[in-house]
C-alpha cells in the first residue's frame, strides 16, 4: 500500500498582504493560517500490492480535534486494478469504497464528527 499525501498541488504561494502606509496588517496572521490550513491535502492512495482500508482520524481530547476543525480530506484511487480503497470512520455517509482508479472521495471534519461532502 502506497500513500502519498500532495497538501499543496499546483496551487501559487500564498503570502500575507501588508500595508505599510497603515502600518499594520490588514489580514491578519489568524485569518490568513486558516486561509491556508483550509487547503485540502490530497491522499493519492495506490493499491497494486491488494485492498486497502484507511480510517479516518478519531480523536478524544478536544483540543486535537480543534486542530482539525473544518479540516477536508480528499482521497483518490490512483491505480487502475481490481482492488479497492475503503474509507472508513465518517459518522455522516458512512464507508466510501473506490473500486475505478480516478474514483475521489472527501471528507470534512465538524469537530465531533467527519461527512462525507
Amino acid at each position: 500500500m502506497t500513500i502519498n499525501t500532495i497538501l499543496l498541488p499546483d496551487a501559487p504561494a500564498i503570502e500575507p498582504i501588508h500595508d505599510n502606509t497603515k502600518k499594520r496588517t490588514p489580514i491578519s496572521w489568524l485569518r490568513w493560517f486558516q486561509g491556508v490550513k483550509q487547503q485540502l491535502p490530497l491522499f493519492s492512495v495506490s493499491t497494486a500490492a491488494g485492498n486497502v482500508t484507511i480510517p479516518l482520524p478519531t480523536f478524544t481530547n478536544p483540543a486535537s480535534a480543534a486542530v482539525y476543525l473544518n479540516r477536508e480530506h480528499l482521497y483518490l484511487k490512483s491505480t487502475a486494478d481490481a482492488n479497492t480503497v475503503t474509507i472508513t470512520g465518517a459518522a455522516v455517509g458512512g464507508s466510501v469504497v473506490l473500486s475505478s482508479q480516478g474514483d475521489k472521495a472527501r471528507f470534512r471534519f465538524d469537530g465531533k464528527n467527519w461527512w462525507t461532502v
